[in-house]
């Protein structure tokens, strides 16, 4: 899924909705995210992937990286990022990242990838 929305981004550029941010150590792509305007929406932004390589993780980067997506989204008019991420036990350290950088639990959706896995969504407002 991430590959399709980068090559949505390099056919369509800007109309293609889809924005990245990448982080290089020794010449090596070790984070990125994607983001974007929602559609039918004045200033509400999706976080649809951040990721960092597992090596690296533990020094900021996911950090940095969130942080400097945040700016950007500010700087393209955006007040709200929305994400989501599974209910699954796997994913406690990553809801765990969200909420340590400010994101509030917003909804929940049961059963939503599977029984019993549910999606979470978060949201941060800017500029609080």
């Amino acid at each position: 899924m991430a590959v399709e929305l980068l090559q949505e981004n390099l056919s369509k550029g800007k109309s293609s909705g889809y924005y990245f941010s990448f982080v290089e150590f020794n010449e090596r792509v070790v984070g990125y995210s994607c983001y974007g305007p929602i559609p039918c929406t004045k200033e509400s932004y999706d976080l649809y992937w951040i990721a960092v390589l597992h090596d690296v993780r533990g020094r900021g980067i996911g950090r940095d990286l969130l942080e400097r997506t945040e700016k950007k989204i500010g700087e393209m008019g955006g007040k709200r990022i929305y994400l989501d991420t599974s209910s699954r036990d796997q994913y406690e350290p990553t809801r765990s990242f969200y909420r340590a950088g400010g994101y509030e639990q917003e909804a929940v959706l049961k059963d939503f990838y599977s029984p019993g896995d549910d999606k979470i969504i978060y949201v941060k407002l800017l500029g609080r």
